[in-house]
């Protein structure tokens, strides 16, 4: 059996925001990469033409690199965020959940208003225990989530 697993969807948006900031930072890098091989170009000219080329290759890779990892990085960020709001409305389920039977159970125990030692209000009352029993059964079973 596996350990419960506890998630701050607080914390996975943090980490979200961090992936979207490493992406615009990136972005912003690969603005800044032709300039460099425009100015190996211009101050050393046609001598350095070989320089130049293989700058440009390597610079060329350098900007599909930074792309790809600036995609990644949008892709994981937008990732985190949509976890982070599964996770809230899992918890928000949860709470609906245990709410419908707690009010369940405030129910069965208000409806059982026939007349002490009448059939009727001993039927409802042992229906209405056994159901509340189990429901709690069933809260106290679940993990604790965030």
């Amino acid at each position: 059996m596996s350990d419960p697993l506890y998630v701050q969807p607080d914390g996975v948006r943090t980490y979200s925001q961090i992936h979207d900031e490493v992406a615009t930072g990136l972005s912003q890098l690969m603005g800044a990469a032709a300039p460099e091989a425009a100015g190996v170009q211009n101050s050393h000219g046609v001598i350095a033409a070989s320089v130049s080329s293989a700058l440009n290759q390597v610079l060329g890779g350098r900007q599909g690199t930074l792309q790809a990892t600036s995609s990644s990085a949008q892709t994981i960020s937008e990732l985190l965020a949509k976890a982070a709001q599964a996770y809230e409305h899992g918890d928000q389920k949860g709470a609906a959940t245990l709410r419908a039977a707690a009010e369940a159970m405030q129910g069965a125990q208000g409806t059982s208003g026939g007349a002490a030692g009448s059939p009727a209000s001993a039927g409802a009352s042992g229906a209405g225990d056994q159901k509340g029993a189990e429901m709690m059964g069933q809260m106290v079973s679940q993990p604790k989530s965030g």
